[in-house]
């Protein structure tokens, strides 16, 4: 599965035609912003989340996505459909193969 182009896809329908608004709420270990957007009154983030193309990182949302996490795991949606590395796995993976 093309996880990555669906999940575009799925954002670009998302935003298509609306006026997106982003709130910082935040900044990372590295200075970038932690945001939410939402267009058209939904929750860009959790609209994500729930469709299986984003997942939930407590670390910044303080879990707020957990529930929409939970219903794209049971019902199989988007990268739940298969087997997945989580990202930090896959970063740590990266960073032992220096290839």
């Amino acid at each position: 599965m093309a996880c990555g182009r669906a999940a575009r896809d799925r954002l670009a329908r998302l935003v298509e035609g609306q006026v997106v608004v982003c709130v910082v709420q935040d900044h990372d270990r590295y200075g970038r912003a932690v945001a939410q957007c939402e267009a058209n009154g939904v929750d860009l983030g959790e609209a994500m989340v729930e469709a299986g193309f984003a997942l939930d990182n407590p670390r910044i949302s303080e879990g707020f996505y957990d529930a929409a996490e939970e219903r794209a795991r049971v019902t199989g949606l988007g990268v739940w459909r298969q087997a997945f590395l989580w990202p930090e796995v896959w970063r740590a993976q990266q960073r032992q193969d220096p290839r």
